[in-house]
């Protein structure tokens, strides 16, 4: 650069004496890190780390690039409001700013179980924890649509009646009463199943797990795909057994999906055209497609627990889906500086079917 008059020799024996700093190179990209990381991590324990970094594998993904992006945004934006609202009550109490909060966000491919998009925190590189796939939490009052499947498979309906008025429950031999109640302290008195499930209202979703037994809830919670240990009493209603949001979001993929089941998936090892693409398991089917399918679109349109997306959603949106065509978009693992020949590839078909630990804005693309 000197020869070619570019740089001043001082400037060049200035520069000469200076450390030349590069970027790692799981830091190149800046998108889609906790997805790369769940496929890794799931190629090594399957097919060992010689075979994944030296095998010259071409992995494909089933990332779709546009909504990853949009997924990563809409979470920062989530957890970025939720922040300010705590520092802000916390002001007003004069109490310490908390920590900021962390969140997950997943989409899946109903009828295939692909993993469109995959965000397993607010920040990949301050903390490597992947809250999709690794994060045991409550699921709460989502837990609700199991308890009134396995009723509807047990042979009552969404008009079937449920008394919504106080009941207690002794606990054990220490003389302990559990009195379960609602969120709005308020009592309905007799209801349909239908209004206690558009309502999430607890006392209602108890007497209906009672009535129709925890057995038959916790065989429909595992033929949907959830793996963790399930407390078999009436609190697991509430959704008092810790779940993964990865296996939460694959089993209401499955209820968008007409009650067919798919295992949620993010690669294979060879392109797949789409007469390749998995069948999903049938689920649940005893109670009938029309059942299902009036209590998952009136709990959607209706319940005060899901995301209301506002008066321009002109038709029903119990599974909501949207075909995109995605860019191809080619990238090394972490790690291929050592081995050029490892590759993911993302591609594919945008569909969504979202479930996420904290609330967030929805991604409008």
């Amino acid at each position: 650069m000197v020869d070619t008059g570019a740089l001043k020799p001082d400037q060049a024996n200035r520069m000469a004496g200076t450390a030349l700093d590069l970027v790692p190179p799981e830091r190149r990209r800046t998108t889609g890190q906790y997805y790369l990381e769940y496929v890794q991590q799931y190629l090594e324990t399957q097919y060992g780390a010689d075979l994944v970094f030296k095998g010259g594998l071409h992995v494909y993904t089933t990332l779709a690039p546009s909504l990853q992006l949009k997924a990563e945004a809409a979470l920062r934006e989530g957890l970025r409001a939720l922040e300010t609202r705590r520092a802000t009550a916390a002001a007003a109490k004069d109490a310490p700013a908390p920590d900021r909060p962390e969140g997950a966000l997943l989409t899946l491919e109903p009828e295939t179980g692909y993993i469109r998009a995959m965000v397993g925190g607010y920040d990949f590189f301050k903390s490597e924890f992947n809250r999709a796939v690794q994060a045991h939490r409550q699921p709460g009052s989502a837990f609700k649509p199991f308890v009134y499947m396995a009723a509807l498979e047990s042979g009552q309906t969404p008009a079937s009646i449920v008394d919504d008025s106080p009941i207690q429950y002794p606990m054990g031999g220490n003389g302990k009463i559990w009195k379960p109640d609602n969120y709005d302290r308020k009592f309905r008195g007799p209801i349909t199943y239908q209004q206690a499930l558009e309502e999430s209202i607890n006392v209602a979703a108890i007497k209906v797990q009672e009535r129709t037994g925890i057995r038959r809830t916790v065989d429909i919670a595992r033929r949907l795909g959830v793996e963790s240990p399930l407390q078999e009493n009436l609190s697991i209603a509430l959704g008092t057994s810790d779940l993964t949001l990865l296996e939460l979001t694959s089993a209401y993929a499955a209820l968008a999906n007409g009650g067919a089941w798919s295992q949620a998936h993010g690669h294979s090892l060879r392109a797949r055209c789409a007469a390749q693409a998995p069948r999903g398991e049938r689920a649940a089917g005893a109670a009938g497609p029309s059942a299902r399918s009036r209590l998952r679109h009136h709990s959607h349109d209706e319940g005060h627990g899901g995301a209301r997306h506002g008066s321009d959603r002109q038709r029903p949106s119990a599974g909501r889906w949207r075909p995109r065509r995605e860019r191809p978009m080619t990238t090394p693992t972490r790690g291929s500086s050592d081995s050029p020949r490892i590759w993911l590839r993302a591609s594919g078909w945008a569909m969504t079917s979202r479930a996420a630990l904290a609330r967030t804005r929805r991604a409008r693309g």
